[in-house]
């Protein structure tokens, strides 16, 4: 990625899909460094099992896609802010989100915050964590 806004962005684009399409599993790959880690802020999960690695999360979201009617919807996360703040070769990007269960962003399903801590390395912007956590109704 050639800069902090490129790699923000296509981490939404790779989640992000048409119905009877597939997020890019392949492409998010491509935007973590070896060994990174996606956490998810909640009280429901065993604090051993919120770590998770690129393939573990890439796992669970295709078995909540099978149980879920977003493949025959689509699904499209958009940011709608963001704070960076970077040193060097290191940088830390706030980004908010909204979560629609359609590709045309109709349907309103979830809003969030994400945490990412990026690392510039081999001439290119590499994610070495995500935290993330969803708007509770309380």
């Amino acid at each position: 990625m050639g800069d902090i806004d490129d790699l923000v962005t296509a981490l939404y684009e790779c989640v992000s899909f048409t119905a009877n399409g597939r997020p890019d599993w392949d492409g998010l790959r491509g935007l973590f460094l070896e060994g990174a880690q996606l956490v998810k802020a909640d009280d429901d999960i065993q604090p051993d099992k919120s770590k998770l690695s690129v393939d573990r999360f890439i796992a669970l979201s295709e078995s909540f896609l099978r149980q879920s009617d977003l493949i025959n919807t689509g699904f499209r996360e958009v940011e709608t802010m963001r704070r960076t703040e970077r040193y060097e070769r290191i940088a830390h990007v706030f980004s908010s989100y909204e979560a629609h269960a359609d590709a045309e962003e109709k349907s309103l399903i979830a809003r969030g915050s994400n945490s990412i801590q990026m690392v510039l390395q081999h001439k290119r912007w590499w994610i070495v964590s995500l935290l993330w956590d969803e708007e509770r109704l309380d």
